[in-house]
C-alpha cells in the first residue's frame, strides 16, 4: 500500500522509525562473466500478443479467514503487539498454506495470525 506524504509521516513518526530516505541500489543483471544482459530500453523479445488467458487457482477462504483474524478496523500485531489499523496488517498463516491438509486450511482458529 503506498499512502501520501501526511499519512506516511504519521506512520513513521507513530513507529518511531529513523527520518531517513532509503536509497536502495539495484545492481545490474550479469552474465557468470560479468557481461550485461540487457542492454536498457532494449527489449531481448518481441511479442505478437502482449497478453494471454491462466486459470489460476483462488484461495476461497481468504477473504473469511481475514475477517476472522481482524474483525475491526484495528488490530494488534502477533509478532510486534503493537495495535494498528487493519490496513497495515494481513492474516498470516502459522505453516505454509501449502503443507497443510485441508483440515488445518479450515481451523481459523490456529492457522493464522494478524502480522
Amino acid at each position: 500500500m503506498v499512502l501520501a506524504l501526511e499519512p506516511s509521516a504519521a506512520v513513521v513518526n507513530y513507529l518511531e522509525l529513523p527520518d531517513s530516505p532509503a536509497n536502495p541500489t539495484v545492481p545490474e543483471p550479469a552474465t557468470p562473466g560479468g557481461r550485461r544482459l540487457v542492454t536498457r530500453g532494449t527489449p531481448d523479445r518481441e511479442f505478437d500478443e502482449l497478453d494471454e488467458q491462466a486459470t489460476v487457482l483462488r484461495r476461497k477462504e481468504q477473504a473469511y479467514l481475514r475477517k476472522y483474524i481482524l474483525p475491526g478496523n484495528s488490530g494488534t500485531c502477533a509478532l510486534c503487539e503493537r495495535v494498528l489499523p487493519i490496513e497495515f496488517l494481513v492474516a498470516a498463516h502459522l505453516k505454509r498454506r501449502s503443507e497443510c491438509s485441508d483440515g488445518e486450511k479450515q481451523d481459523f482458529e490456529n492457522i493464522a495470525m494478524p502480522n
